[in-house]
């Protein structure tokens, strides 16, 4: 008769070893948990300010403290109770604002693609611009791009995002799609990116929150696993029960990382430049040689990863098709003070003139 194994309940039992995919899913998880806390802590002081901006001009001007005073109340003094007096909020903010915003919109910008070098020509370069002007009509870019630069104007930074998909459910062609993100406060930069268009960023990360009936929905292959006591916890970043609703929701985010290659790229005067690895076998031999005419060079050969994470586990795992992050920023009035960047709206350093004129 053979051995039997009779497990009982509650019996602890041995932790399976994981295969070398699960540990690197694990390691890509974790390394997006510790983004997100590293530049949700280093510009933990700039986000709050942006928020304040953006409530300030869109919600209320009024600080709670001042409402307060306002609100109804009985005198100590006298002990006789006083009405509450109104308190208005008046946009003086609006009218410089949508200024801004009015000269962009009728600026009517356009992109100019122009042959430079190699095989370049007019003829091409006329494709192309046709190609991106279909792109930019197709998605709405202006009002993208219009809903970035408002936010930029109001608080400083704006960001919108490129994205491929399929045109239709017919065929396999891609077309790109120029999209506006809703909040663009959950877009992360890379701390150490210093360009004003981020095009030296190795990572970008941008989140958004989902029921939980939803992210079960898109991804039915990929069981919702949460740590316990996630959906308990008030502040915990990415599982919480939405006590308004009463549906529970967790944390889908989207990251970008550059991943970085070095390659040969060698000149032959039969081929041209190109990479090494590409060349005949007898043409390698010549440029390992230095034969007269070859000379190589180590070039970076980037590509643009993106995995979509929920907190726990990888949902999904594709590449780019391009060079850089295609997330586009848009920045207002920029500081370097001792080392520390921070950035500027037309609201920041009109807040207290504002609330002093209501106050009165």
């Amino acid at each position: 008769m053979a051995d039997e194994t009779i497990e009982h309940a509650g019996q602890v039992q041995p932790e399976k070893p994981k295969t070398p995919d699960a540990e690197v899913e694990q390691a890509t998880v974790k390394e997006v948990i510790s983004f997100f806390e590293e530049v949700s802590t280093v510009e933990d002081e700039q986000r709050r300010q942006e928020r304040e901006d953006l409530e300030f001009e869109g919600v209320s001007s009024w600080l709670p403290e001042h409402l307060a005073s306002r609100a109804e109340h009985t005198d100590e003094a006298t002990g006789r109770k006083v009405p509450a007096r109104p308190a208005l909020s008046v946009p003086m903010l609006d009218q410089p604002i949508q200024q801004v915003i009015t000269e962009a919109r009728q600026a009517r910008l356009a992109i100019t693609v122009k042959p430079k070098a190699g095989l370049a020509n007019t003829k091409t370069a006329g494709h192309y611009k046709g190609l991106v002007r279909a792109i930019q009509v197709d998605s709405g870019a202006t009002e993208v791009r219009l809903w970035s630069l408002e936010r930029t104007v109001k608080a400083g930074r704006g960001a919108y995002l490129i994205r491929a998909d399929f045109a239709n459910d017919g065929d396999f062609d891609i077309d790109l799609i120029i999209e506006r993100i809703l909040n663009q406060d959950t877009v992360y930069w890379d701390v150490y990116a210093q360009n004003a268009d981020r095009s030296d960023a190795e990572r970008c990360l941008i989140t958004d929150w989902m029921s939980e009936d939803e992210r079960k929905r898109r991804w039915p292959l990929k069981p919702l696993v949460v740590p316990d006591g996630a959906f308990e916890h008030a502040d915990d970043q990415w599982f919480q029960a939405e006590t308004d609703q009463g549906q529970r929701r967790c944390r889908v985010a989207t990251y970008y990382k550059v991943i970085h290659k070095e390659a040969i790229l060698a000149h032959h005067p039969q081929t041209g430049p190109m990479l090494l690895s590409a060349m005949p076998p007898e043409l390698q031999a010549a440029v390992v040689a230095k034969a007269p005419g070859t000379r190589t060079r180590t070039v970076d050969r980037r590509r643009v990863d993106i995995w979509i994470v929920d907190g726990s586990q990888v949902l999904e795992q594709h590449e780019w098709k391009g060079r850089y992050i295609p997330v586009i920023p848009t920045t207002g009035k920029e500081y370097n003070i001792r080392g520390k960047r921070s950035w500027k709206g037309m609201t920041c350093n009109s807040n207290d003139l504002v609330r002093a004129i209501q106050v009165i």
